[in-house]
């Protein structure tokens, strides 16, 4: 029996509906297992006895580190014995957090302060400042994002570099001025802090969407580079977390 064109028609759309629904079945069981296999592979890898110290080196950078996800990276690192260098822009507060992690754990604390905001004329003081630390991690953590979600041509273009040179440009640059060190020795971890947000557009709030995807996939591209030295690179992507970053955003209220 012959088919007529609107039964080909019906055949066609019902075909590519299987399809779909197989595809979108295939791609979210294939996150969840990811998600079960990344919650259940530490229960079944071998022991670790080395610790942190003897697996990556005596020093951790952290970036933003007088708040938030940075700080409390600052505090778990030192209270594993790590020296760090706290990196951030207020140097009142990068004196505080260096005195409390000293007076709290037994490790060295070195500060530098700059403003990632200003771009490429930070990084030789920056090398400068590092040239003489064996950076055994590096935690790039320091971040922005837009007062308040709006059209990105509302947006002040200065906003704009800004959320380019702290989300991407501090990545970039310092993963690049640590490598080095860390191929010759063999050993290293470098940590790179994104977002939930990283995984999908984010209308109004469009860039700084776009900086945590370059984020990941500059990450996922260094670990396939890195392997060959023996160096960890590591992507970090936190969902909603109260910070004073977050907090400004998602409480401001879009002028009219």
């Amino acid at each position: 029996m012959l088919l007529i064109p609107a039964q080909l028609a019906l055949w066609g759309l019902a075909l590519i509906g299987v399809w779909a629904l197989a595809w979108w079945m295939y791609d979210n069981l294939k996150s969840l297992a990811q998600i079960g296999v990344a919650l259940l592979a530490p229960y079944f890898a071998p022991a670790e006895h080395k610790t942190l110290t003897e697996r990556f080196g005596k020093w951790a950078v952290i970036t933003g580190s007088t708040d938030g996800i940075g700080k409390q990276y600052a505090f778990q690192l030192a209270s594993r014995g790590l020296n760090v260098v706290l990196v951030s822009r207020s140097t009142d507060k990068l004196v505080a957090v260096a005195h409390e992690i000293e007076s709290k754990y037994s490790v060295k604390t070195k500060w530098i302060a700059v403003d990632f905001s200003n771009g490429r004329e930070i990084y030789d003081h920056l090398r400068k400042e590092l040239e003489s630390v064996p950076v055994g991690i590096l935690v790039n953590n320091v971040g922005a994002n837009v007062d308040y979600p709006d059209d990105l041509d509302h947006i002040p273009e200065d906003k704009l570099w800004q959320l380019i040179n702290i989300n991407i440009g501090a990545v970039t640059m310092l993963t690049r001025t640590v490598l080095p060190g860390m191929k010759k020795r063999g050993q290293g971890a470098i940590v790179n802090i994104s977002s939930g947000s990283e995984l999908q557009p984010l209308p109004y709030m469009t860039v700084y969407a776009a900086t945590k995807a370059y984020i990941h996939n500059f990450t996922l591209a260094m670990q396939h580079e890195l392997e060959p030295f023996g160096i960890t690179c590591q992507l970090v992507s936190p969902m909603f977390v109260t910070t004073k970053v977050s907090n400004r955003t998602v409480y401001a209220v879009r002028p009219e």
